[in-house]
């Protein structure tokens, strides 16, 4: 193995991993414990008492329990996802949206009512009109 420019890194030259004794991945400290903690949890729980503890779980969920009833469907159907945040709504797609629903003639009608003031005037009682159901600006196209 010929070392790189920088030195002899502690590296095996075909997976790129730590080598054995290497400084630099000292490893978890705490690996050996958990696992001796792990061994003496399983040791002191059988079947029966596993058994024994959902039995009850499922029992104080059944008689109201909230919390009891949060880790029961958790660990059975993993945590609830919080919903996605909805955009906030841009007013120019809801101004669009609204154009659809105009005729090509009642949009320039309305773009002409909108340019001068009495217009203007002359839009708010069509949009009243139309609230009514009195007429629409498609019955004036033709």
């Amino acid at each position: 193995m010929t070392p790189p420019a920088n030195g002899d890194n502690g590296r095996d030259e075909n997976t790129g991993r730590f080598l054995p004794g290497n400084s630099c991945s000292p490893g978890n400290p705490f690996t050996g414990k958990v696992m001796r903690l792990k061994t003496a949890l399983l040791d002191a729980v059988d079947e029966q008492d596993l058994q024994d503890v959902i039995a009850t779980l499922v029992h104080k969920a059944r008689d109201g329990d909230v919390a009891a009833a949060k880790v029961l469907l958790d660990r059975m159907l993993g945590p609830a996802k919080e919903p996605p945040e909805e955009p906030p709504l841009d007013p120019r797609e809801i101004f669009k949206h609204h154009l659809s629903f105009l005729s090509p003639g009642g949009l320039s009608k309305l773009v002409a009512l909108v340019k001068n003031d009495a217009g203007t005037k002359a839009a708010v009682e069509a949009q009243r009109r139309v609230g009514e159901g009195v007429g629409s600006v498609r019955d004036e196209d033709g």
